[in-house]
């Protein structure tokens, strides 16, 4: 029987002879489904010059002047120093003395300012028109500085511009060197571990003292417990066996001098003072036994502190590190008690990514899209109330 070959473009051929109906036929009996493309939407561009609207919030805002893709059209290398920026009206709902919400935070990131308070770039319709406006962030207690679209922009910070966006590092301020020092000269250490005081010691005293003394961590970054642990392994064994050996040797000074005595007879009452003296001698065996261990105990618990103070340093560093990132992200607004991202006078779900609906607009006006996605945020805030 003779086979006849069907090439893939034979296929091709074939599909797009059928009609709509039978291509969505065969597909489906195929179990082939189309792929609907996203629809990408264009962000909204600020305008400029708009007339002031009495009836929303007066702040005025900065905001970077965008291309046609939403993206800002001048960059800056500098985190502090902002270029080509337009100066709007805020429009979100007037919640009390012709502000919004969010623009009365005190504390808030992007609208209030350590010296200015709210509003730090004055009301829309005040008659500012500077070249530049200031504001320093609650936050990071950084002076930032907005140049206005059109003016002039000093000759020192041109060089700051460029035209492409740049990842901006944090200068990291770099840690003191203290590993060479002799900072551990000042310390008397045989009175610090008898004192059980080696946790209380500085870093740098700790890595001076370690590495004068040749002492092996085995980390390649040892932090404070690290350090701790190693040198009170080291004083332990240096000044520890001495240590337990000194009270038989502080007990023969206390019997000599009854041995020095040379009385003609001994009495009952020598008999008696001697044994007082042996019971005495053993109390105080007993007591340096205990204060041995009670010391022990205490510097177990201080090696342990040392360990949970050192773990909460090194949380706190972490947290440092992604605390305070460029300082100019995405503003929020809160409507109707849900908190949602601004950009380009939109609002933006903060889960979902999806733009909700314009902010100077009346949440009832929106798309149904968004009102619907409005409205499950509504639901769930009122779930987790």
């Amino acid at each position: 029987m003779a086979s006849t070959d069907f090439t893939k473009q034979d296929f091709i051929n074939f599909f797009l002879t059928l009609s709509s109906e039978e291509k969505v036929t065969l597909t489906n009996e195929l179990g082939y489904q189309k792929i609907p493309e996203k629809k990408t939407k264009k962000n909204k561009k600020h305008t400029e010059n708009l007339p002031f609207q009495p009836t929303k919030c007066s702040a005025r805002i900065l905001v970077p002047e965008t291309d046609e893709n939403g993206d800002p059209i001048i960059h800056s290398t500098d985190k502090n120093i902002h270029f080509q920026f337009i100066s709007v009206q805020c429009c979100a709902p007037i919640h009390e003395n012709g502000l919004c919400k969010t623009c009365l935070k005190p504390q808030n990131r992007f609208k209030s300012c350590v010296e200015k308070g709210t509003a730090p770039f004055g009301r829309f319709n005040d008659g500012q028109d500077p070249d530049f406006y200031t504001r320093i962030s609650p936050h990071s207690k950084d002076k930032h500085t907005y140049y206005i679209k059109g003016k002039s922009i000093p000759e020192d910070v041109k060089h700051l511009q460029s035209d492409t966006p740049i990842k901006i590092k944090k200068n990291k301020t770099p840690k003191n060197n203290d590993t060479n020092n002799d900072s551990h000269k000042y310390v008397d250490w045989k009175q610090t571990f008898i004192d059980d005081e080696v946790s209380k010691k500085k870093v740098p005293q700790l890595k001076s003292f370690v590495n004068h003394n040749s002492i092996t961590i085995d980390s390649q970054k040892p932090n404070k417990s690290d350090l701790v642990k190693a040198v009170q392994k080291f004083l332990d064994n240096k000044y520890g066996t001495t240590q337990q050996d000194e009270p038989p040797q502080d007990d023969t000074p206390i019997v000599e001098p009854q041995q020095d005595e040379t009385p003609p007879v001994e009495t009952p009452q020598d008999d008696e003072s001697t044994q007082d003296i042996n019971e005495s001698s053993a109390l105080e065996r007993d007591a340096e036994l205990f204060r041995e261990q009670e010391s022990h105990l205490q510097n177990q618990v201080n090696l342990a502190r040392t360990e949970l103070d050192a773990l909460q340093q090194d949380n706190d560093d972490l947290f440092a590190e992604n605390e305070d990132d460029d300082d100019d992200t995405i503003p929020t607004i809160e409507i109707e008690r849900v908190i949602y991202h601004i950009m380009d006078g939109f609002a933006i779900d903060i889960t979902t990514g999806d733009k909700v609906g314009p902010i100077d607009e009346n949440p009832i006006d929106w798309k149904s899209a968004g009102r619907n996605i409005h409205a499950k945020n509504i639901e769930s805030l009122q779930k987790n109330m």
